[in-house]
C-alpha cells in the first residue's frame, strides 16, 4: 500500500514543513508534487526533515522561471528517466520510480496553462498532455496536478480513457473543491481543478488540506497497487 501526496501552488514550502514538524507523526509520503514553484521553495522542501517526516531522496525539478512555470516532483524512491513533457507552456515533469507493488511507475506533475483569454493555450496544453498520457501504453501511472479543469469540462473527462481513472471518483470521496483559498472568497474553494489521474492503482481515499501561503488546497491520495 502506497500513499501519494501532492500540494498545489506551494509558494512557501518551508511553512508546510514547519507545520508537518508540529503535527506528529507526519504521513508516509511516497511522492510530492509542487506547482508554481521557485527555487527557494524547492530548496526549502529539500532541507533535512525530522526523523518522522517524509524523506525525499530524489527529485525531478525544472524551475527556471518564476511564478506559474516552475514545478517540482519529489520522490522517496529513486527517480529515473527524468524529463519534461515537450511543447507545453508550463513545466510538466515526468519520471519513473519503483513504488510498493508497482515497479516502473510513471509519475507526472501536470499543469496545463490556465483557460484565460481565448483559452487557446489551455486547449493546446491539455490536448498535448492527454495525448502523451494515452501513448504511454501499459504500466502504472500517477499524473497529479493542477489540471485547470473540472469534471464539467469534456477535455478533462477525456483523460479518463485507456485505463485511466480519477482518484477522487474512484474512491467515492465526493466533491472536493481546491481553488481558490487565498481569501478572495473567504478561504472557501469553489472549484475542483486539482486531480490525481491514475492507472494501475486503486484509490482508497482522497482528502484535501489547507496549506498556508497557497491559493489551492493540497490533495492527499492513498493508493493501492492493482
Amino acid at each position: 500500500m502506497g500513499r501519494y501526496r501532492q500540494e498545489r501552488r506551494h509558494r512557501d514550502a518551508d511553512r508546510a514543513d514547519r507545520g508537518c514538524r508540529k503535527a506528529r507523526p507526519c504521513p508516509h509520503v511516497e511522492g510530492l508534487y509542487l506547482s508554481l514553484t521557485g527555487a527557494r521553495s524547492v530548496f526549502a522542501t529539500s532541507a533535512p526533515p525530522p526523523d518522522d517526516g517524509p524523506q525525499f531522496g530524489e527529485s525531478a525539478g525544472d524551475v527556471p522561471f518564476a511564478a506559474a512555470a516552475g514545478s517540482a516532483l519529489l520522490s522517496r524512491t529513486p527517480l529515473r528517466d527524468r524529463d519534461i513533457i515537450d511543447d507545453t507552456a508550463f513545466k510538466n515533469l515526468r519520471g519513473v520510480t519503483d513504488l510498493p507493488g508497482a515497479r516502473a511507475t510513471r509519475v507526472l506533475a501536470i499543469h496545463p496553462a490556465a483557460p484565460t483569454g481565448d483559452g487557446r493555450d489551455w486547449v493546446h496544453d491539455t490536448d498535448t498532455i492527454k495525448a502523451y498520457l494515452h501513448e504511454l501504453g501499459d504500466g502504472p501511472v500517477i499524473a497529479a496536478g493542477d489540471y485547470n479543469a473540472t469534471w464539467d469540462q469534456a477535455r478533462f473527462r477525456g483523460f479518463l480513457r485507456h485505463g485511466f481513472a480519477d482518484a477522487g471518483e474512484q474512491s467515492g470521496s465526493g466533491f472536493l473543491p481546491t481553488y481558490p483559498t487565498n481569501g478572495r472568497l473567504g478561504n472557501r474553494p469553489v472549484v475542483a481543478i486539482d486531480h490525481v489521474v491514475i492507472k494501475g492503482f486503486v484509490a482508497t481515499s482522497v482528502r484535501t488540506h489547507f496549506v498556508k501561503g497557497s491559493d489551492h488546497r493540497a490533495i492527499v491520495v492513498k493508493l493501492v497497487a492493482a
